[in-house]
């Protein structure tokens, strides 16, 4: 069996996850993925503003863009470099709002 690439046309084999002739991804269950990894980056990372109480639970969401740096794709390693923002700055004003007060969106 073969799939074809939905931006080119190109008839890739069935083990294929990305076309041979563009790179385009075959597979629509990457995309869902990728969102629930994102928002699964959010929620540990910004988490604080929806507790009333902050929590070293930021920090687990730092591991997540790891896995996306030791890919060869570089659309991937372009996910790494945002969901590390994203990190960074939720665990970045978790540790100041644990350290200097308590401000939260949700009181």
């Amino acid at each position: 069996m073969v799939k074809y690439c939905p931006k080119c046309g190109y008839m890739n084999d069935d083990g294929y996850d990305y076309c041979c002739k563009c790179g385009t991804s075959l597979s629509s269950n990457k995309k869902i993925l990728l969102i629930l990894i994102y928002l699964i980056t959010i929620l540990l990372s910004w988490g604080w503003v929806l507790i009333p109480k902050p929590s070293v639970i930021s920090f687990y969401c730092l591991f997540f863009p790891f896995f996306f740096f030791s890919s060869p794709n570089k659309r991937l390693k372009k996910h790494a470099y945002i969901l590390m923002l994203i990190c960074l700055t939720g665990s970045i004003l978790n540790l100041i709002i644990l350290f200097y007060g308590n401000f939260y969106l949700f009181p």
